[in-house]
């Protein structure tokens, strides 16, 4: 049908106006988000020929490395893609195909997709892989058209012209669970190299700040291109982003100093994680056991009160895990930045006073002292802070005498 190519290139909002143009008409057409599958929207009018044909192609999410970006500079996004929600269509008819996201039966498999209509997919609008082929097969109830199922356990419902992939949402509920679980964990190699000095910082920064975007992340194509973009990384030796301001400073501080100058103590504020509060409270409340931030006492947030109205409204300070990024809060949880409030806003730590989400070592807490707490007694946390400083004393001066 033409209509079911068209449908590939729409939003996940129109499909969800066609459920209710359905529930108008009495047919049950109900939408969620996609765990599994995304679509491929190419920035149209200034795309490639080849970025072009895959303009509203349907991708698995685990069938994409080296796929998508198609190639440097790709201005391609994967989007969400609407899935069919029908319980009594995933007992009923699913129950009988074996798949790997619904539970079924091998012999049920072969008995149904046996002497099928084969579907063709010369368009690719549906996921292509070697191997896989595609059967048509005819729906009993009103809702649906056909369904069309793969032979690797992939299905599909077709409807109103339109094809919409086919989830059990309680089974893609708990992988999705148990890749939130994992995903940070996963990134220990990349940690212990970091620890050992043998990335540079900003690398670093750039590896975590995509690892929390993907916990805040809010559905499977937002996480799917941050999954690819942390494997092209990889792929560089964690040496190129393709974001001139990373790179320039991978490039200018390939690891961590022994001695942290002025610029390099100021550089702390680029190499710095922030989020608003919102962000964060969703960021922390997704992220596993021993991988959230750490709420820091009164006392050992106590640099960070110079602008608070004490005792009643202290700020409130958090650092990661590894000790190695800072938010600050004010009471009312804005978030302290170089505008907001520089004297008082987190910082980068050369040094960690955290480890594993918990208080450091003694040497880690020297390192700390060294790297971070004497050079902010010396340069404060930015150039006008400093300045703003130098001021004072020489007023003071002058005063005395």
């Amino acid at each position: 049908m033409e209509n079911e190519k068209n449908y590939f290139g729409a939003s996940f909002v129109k499909a969800f106006n066609t459920a209710a143009a359905d529930k108008d008409r009495g047919n049950v057409l109900e939408f969620v988000k996609s765990n599994e599958f995304v679509m491929w929207q190419s920035e149209y009018e200034n795309a490639c020929e080849a970025c072009k044909t895959r303009n509203g192609r349907l991708y698995g999410i685990n069938e994409l490395d080296g796929v998508w970006p198609a190639h440097k500079n790709c201005k391609c996004k994967l989007v969400c893609a609407a899935a069919v929600k029908d319980n009594k269509f995933t007992i009923n008819v699913l129950s009988n195909i074996k798949n790997q996201f619904i539970i079924g039966s091998e012999n049920l498999a072969i008995r149904l997709l046996y002497d099928v209509k084969a579907y063709d997919n010369a368009d690719m609008r549906l996921p292509v892989k070697k191997g896989r082929r595609y059967f048509k097969i005819s729906a009993n109830g009103k809702n649906y058209d056909y369904y069309v199922v793969s032979n690797d356990g992939l299905c599909f419902a077709a409807g109103n012209g339109n094809l919409y992939p086919v989830e059990n949402t309680d089974v893609t509920r708990q992988l999705k669970a148990q890749k939130e679980k994992d995903f940070i964990s996963s990134f220990r190699k990349e940690t212990d190299i970091f620890m050992h000095n043998k990335m540079a910082p900003m690398a670093y920064t750039y590896l975590m700040k995509n690892i929390y975007d993907w916990y805040i992340a809010d559905d499977a194509a937002q996480r799917t291109m941050i999954e690819q973009r942390l494997k092209a990384f990889e792929k560089t030796g964690y040496k190129s982003t393709g974001i001139p301001s990373y790179d320039d400073g991978i490039k200018n501080m390939p690891k961590t100093p022994d001695f942290i100058s002025d610029e390099q103590h100021y550089f702390r504020n680029t190499l710095n994680i922030q989020y608003e509060w919102d962000d964060f409270e969703k960021l922390n409340k997704k992220l596993p056991a021993g991988y959230k931030w750490v709420k820091m006492s009164y006392i050992m947030s106590s640099m960070h009160q110079n602008t608070a109205e004490l005792p009643e409204k202290p700020n409130k300070k958090f650092v990661s895990f590894d000790g190695k990024f800072e938010l600050v809060y004010s009471y009312d949880n804005r978030l302290l930045d170089e505008e907001t409030g520089s004297e008082d806003m987190g910082t980068y730590n050369y040094g960690s006073p955290l480890e594993n989400g918990l208080i450091g070592t003694v040497n880690a807490w020297q390192n700390h002292l060294l790297k971070d707490m004497v050079t902010y007694r010396l340069y404060q946390n930015t150039k006008k802070d400093a300045q703003k400083k130098k001021n004072e004393l020489m007023e003071d001066i002058k005063n005395d005498k």
